[in-house]
């Protein structure tokens, strides 16, 4: 059995077959998803400010795109969920923004 879980009896005294609740051990608070959606959303600002030519910016969001993407794996895995929720739902934005600047790039260029 996972470590995330722990099973609590549901259906008492009612007569009904006992039935295993599972409960989360570290729930996703909503205030932490904007924190990480918050967090990312900086962090991809700065790189793209940081970036001085289109080519320049696609390999860096590239690159933060992967890397924020392993920083979630493991927040959601080792760490706050809420934090791990809100930083991949910005890195998938981000990865459609890269995928549509790459389509008018090609379209353009």
């Amino acid at each position: 059995m996972s470590g995330s879980a722990v099973p609590s009896w549901s259906g008492g005294w009612s007569g009904g077959t006992p039935r295993t609740a599972f409960r989360e051990t570290r729930p996703v608070r909503g205030w932490l998803v904007v924190a990480g959606f918050a967090g990312t959303l900086i962090f991809y600002a700065l790189v793209a400010v940081a970036s001085w030519t289109p080519t320049v910016l696609v390999a860096a969001l590239t690159c933060a795109i992967v890397a924020l993407s392993v920083v979630a794996g493991l927040l959601l895995r080792r760490g706050d969920r809420g934090v791990a929720v809100g930083s991949a739902l910005m890195t998938g934005f981000a990865a459609a923004i890269l995928v549509l600047v790459l389509m008018i790039a090609s379209l353009v260029g």
